[in-house]
């Protein structure tokens, strides 16, 4: 039973229920980073010595294709020409992937060029920050598996996906650093205060716009316990705002999701209520982005996708995205109408009132307070659980060996089970920081967002009458 009230069991192929098979898969995922980690910190410091002696210059390193061979015959036939991918600063890390994917795999000079490139990206501190951060409360497994499922467990394309999930994530989406970090206070503050006609004031204005207008918020849970995130379509015009705006409430509206998942939950729901939809409101853009987004980047995370209320004619619409969605995505798209049939997903208590649910409560955007970040601007206390952090990790990577140098099936059991207990540690230690590294969200300010991973959505209606009241 989780903290929602749902008993839900475990799929197949989710931490807690692996099969041998699927469990060692796991422990070569690990087995593999830790490899190339080791390779990489060698190999760093190998150039970096021949930098200061003026062996090498100064001009980035970047992956390189050598061709050995251009046909030709052999003792057995013709030979295959040969392209080999290695990397002027790390040889050996390149050169290890090579041997790991197999010669008949399938796109596989793409896939080793794309292994190779994320090399010139990270060094072994961000790789490792970067998994932490991704990870939030989670179990660090959880992340790995959720890689290794998308990629029918073939374990380098898993690797290569995550790389460059963490790539976007660091690069692209600046998520924990920028977007999380920043938040709605921020947004306001450009919007207020920014110069005027300047980029970060539009942009604080249409970031915020979308959750004024109400075009997307989460609210309760559905009928196995995942958070849902209601879309409503026919408040949206392309012309509304900035692509990079919508682009960003997109994530940062999976990334509040994430924060209310109850374990062992792993999965949201999407609600896009069409009431009203018309073509006029159609952008396929957005919906482009949001397929993508979580296709390659927050993939395993979408247990049903509920088509709600779509009007004659949507089905030519859902034929153009349907191409885009991959068929196991695909087969998790329900379409319904009327509160009967959206009902079977959704009980009547948890769905909101407008969709026929009896729900009291209807969303209205409270905005930013002063003070909400306060705990943001105490760097001390900050970095005394960031260094418990790093220590953690630390722990957590040297049982993470361990566990999978173990041989014995009851050496194995007994260090999973400390390697498990340092992961809620971990999770423990994120609840900590979240304060100081998040800034408040609306779902905060509701006190939705109770702390330490505790969620009540019926806490929403309470603080807005509260409010109210306060305001006569």
């Amino acid at each position: 039973m989780s903290q929602n009230g749902h008993h839900q069991d475990i799929p197949p192929g989710h931490l807690g229920n692996l099969t041998d098979e699927q469990e060692d898969k796991l422990r070569q995922l690990w087995a593999f980073a830790f490899q190339v980690l080791e390779m990489y910190e060698t190999e760093d410091r190998i150039y970096k010595e021949k930098q200061a002696r003026g062996e090498v210059d100064d001009t980035p390193a970047k992956a390189a294709t050598t061709t050995n061979g251009g046909g030709g015959w052999g003792l057995f036939g013709r030979k295959k020409s040969s392209t080999e991918l290695t990397h002027p600063k790390f040889p050996n890390c390149a050169a290890e992937m090579q041997r790991l994917v197999p010669a008949d795999e399938p796109n596989r000079e793409e896939l080793l060029r794309l292994a190779i490139e994320a090399l010139d990206v990270y060094t072994p501190e961000t790789g490792r920050a970067l998994i932490v951060e991704s990870v939030k409360h989670e179990h660090p497994d959880t992340l790995a598996l959720r890689f290794l499922r998308a990629r029918k467990w073939n374990l380098m394309r898993a690797v290569v996906m995550l790389a460059k999930s963490l790539r976007w994530r660091m690069e692209v989406g600046k998520v924990d650093r920028v977007l999380m970090r920043q938040g709605e206070g921020h947004a306001l503050e450009h919007e207020v205060h920014g110069a005027a006609g300047s980029k970060e004031k539009t942009l604080g204005k249409d970031f915020l716009n979308q959750m004024r207008w109400a075009k997307g918020f989460l609210h309760g849970w559905d009928r196995d316990g995942r958070p849902v995130n209601y879309i409503r379509a026919a408040r949206h015009r392309a012309s509304d705002q900035s692509t990079e705006a919508l682009e960003q409430f997109t994530v940062y509206c999976i990334e509040l999701a994430r924060l209310s998942l109850q374990a062992p939950q792993e999965m949201g729901t999407i609600v896009f209520d069409l009431t009203g939809f018309s073509l006029s409101n159609m952008d396929y853009v957005p919906v482009k982005f949001l397929v993508q987004c979580f296709e390659a980047n927050y993939p395993e995370s979408l247990g049903c996708i509920l088509v709600h209320n779509a009007p004659w004619g949507f089905g030519g619409v859902y034929r153009i995205i349907e191409r885009w969605l991959d068929p196991v995505v695909a087969s998790k798209v329900h379409f319904t109408n009327g509160p009967d049939e959206i009902s079977k997903y959704i009980a009547p208590e948890q769905l909101v009132s407008d969709l026929g649910g009896t729900n009291p409560w209807e969303y209205e955007y409270v905005p930013p307070v002063d003070g909400e970040n306060a705990k943001m601007d105490d760097h001390a206390t900050r970095d005394e659980l960031l260094a418990r952090r790093r220590d953690l990790v630390a722990a957590f990577e040297g049982k993470t060996r361990e566990w999978i140098a173990a041989e014995a099936p009851a050496d194995r059991e007994r260090v999973k089970k400390e390697r498990d207990e340092l992961a809620t540690q971990l999770a423990d230690n994120f609840w900590d920081l979240d304060p100081y590294l998040r800034a408040r969200s609306l779902y905060d300010r509701l006190g939705v967002f109770q702390g330490r991973g505790k969620v009540d959505w019926s806490a929403a209606k309470r603080t807005q009458d509260e409010l109210k009241a306060k305001a006569k």
